[in-house]
C-alpha cells in the first residue's frame, strides 16, 4: 500500500513546501503509523492513496 504522512500546521491544514512530509509503501496500516511516528513525530496524519495526483484516492488512516 501506498502512504502520505504530513506533520500539520498549529492550525491543522497541511504545510507548504517539502519539510515534514513522507512518501513510503509498506504492507500494513499499522506499520505505515509506527514508521510516520518515529519518522516524523507523534503528531501526524497519515493517508493511503492509490494515485498521488488524484485527490479523490487519498483516504485518512490517521489523525484528525
Amino acid at each position: 500500500m501506498k502512504f502520505y504522512a504530513y506533520i500539520p500546521e498549529s492550525d491543522g491544514v497541511e504545510p507548504l513546501g517539502t519539510n515534514g512530509r513522507i512518501l513510503f509503501e509498506l504492507k500494513t496500516i499499522l506499520g505505515a503509523i509506527r514508521r510516520a511516528k518515529r519518522v516524523l513525530g507523534k503528531n501526524v496524519k497519515v493517508f493511503t492513496y492509490t494515485n498521488f495526483y488524484n485527490q479523490n484516492t487519498f483516504r485518512i488512516v490517521y489523525g484528525g
